[in-house]
């Protein structure tokens, strides 16, 4: 059985109705039973995937939404081994398509491929999710987690009314950069102590923020982590910190191409497991979803997790 879970409200000028319909025809087409679930409200989406794989028979989601569907989607799996997961990438950012090389319905409005392989149902990849464990309270993530500067733009961005204008303008990935820059002037820096499992330690004494990347892209396709690879076993951090904010503003732009490891002040590594703690209570985000400002939290992979149809 499938379940198309689909969030209308995470387009971003997307012919959302459109891209629902041609999946359902598909799956029509195929003789495959599905079952369409439109969400309404934020835990909408983890409600229903937890009444689904806690069913005695496998069953197989797909997602036609945003990163933030996805990452309630993967919250909400009781039992990774009774799902498969598909998706069809339709949200503002699209990061977790992009760290696996699965084009948009901005970029391929069509979705024959993703389609093709949704209906043929073939697990084509299985893998690793981040977890972070805080405060008592574990969260998953398929993209990344971030504490800072970049939890800060999250946190602006679902509070203002700047990613709805933007969305409306069929520019939502805008959203992130306007804000940014106002984040960038006025985010605290705080000292923040890395350490990972590897051994790896990272002491900065003025954090800009820090990333754990599970794929390569966040925040509307900077490629914070353009080493990440979501089958290795390992999360990979990139830190920023210890360095004037205009230096990092000036540095921006490397970012979004995936060189700015070489900048003074990065600091980059990977590892199974990895610890923070810092000075003041931050922002933290998974997958643009804001969870709280703890100061101490652990990060983990996860590996061979979600298994893949696309």
């Amino acid at each position: 059985m499938y379940y198309i879970i689909t969030n209308p409200a995470s387009q971003s000028g997307n012919d959302h109705d459109r891209i629902v319909k041609k999946l359902e025809s598909a799956l029509r087409d195929r003789q495959i039973d599905f079952e369409t679930k439109y969400t309404h409200a934020a835990d909408d989406a983890g409600r229903v995937a937890k009444d689904i794989s806690t069913r005695d028979e496998e069953n197989t989601i797909i997602v036609v939404g945003g990163d933030g569907t996805i990452n309630s989607v993967v919250n909400g799996i009781a039992d990774f081994s009774k799902v498969k997961f598909g998706f069809i990438p339709a949200g503002s950012a699209n990061d977790f398509a992009k760290g696996l090389e699965i084009r948009d319905i901005n970029r391929d409005p069509g979705q024959d491929e993703n389609i093709r392989h949704i209906t043929d149902g073939k697990v084509r990849r299985t893998i690793d999710l981040g977890q972070i464990e805080y405060d008592g309270n574990t969260r998953l993530f398929a993209v990344s987690a971030g504490i800072g500067f970049d939890a800060a733009i999250c946190k602006e961005s679902d509070d203002s009314a700047t990613r709805s204008f933007f969305n409306k303008l069929h520019l939502g990935k805008l959203t992130y950069g306007v804000i940014g820059l106002k984040q960038l002037l006025m985010a605290p820096e705080v000292k923040c102590d890395i350490t990972l499992s590897n051994g790896t330690e990272f002491h900065i004494g003025k954090l800009v923020f820090a990333t754990f990347m599970n794929t390569p892209y966040e925040g509307g396709g900077y490629k914070f982590a353009p080493d990440a690879v979501p089958t290795d076993g390992d999360i990979n951090v990139s830190a920023i910190g210890d360095l004037s904010r205009l230096t990092v503003l000036i540095n921006f732009p490397s970012a979004h191409k995936g060189t700015y490891y070489r900048v003074p002040g990065v600091f980059h590594s990977k590892a199974p497991e990895i610890k923070v703690h810092a000075d003041e209570p931050l922002w933290v985000h998974t997958d643009g979803e804001v969870i709280g400002q703890p100061t101490d939290f652990v990060i983990r992979c996860l590996p061979e997790t979600l298994r893949m149809i696309v």
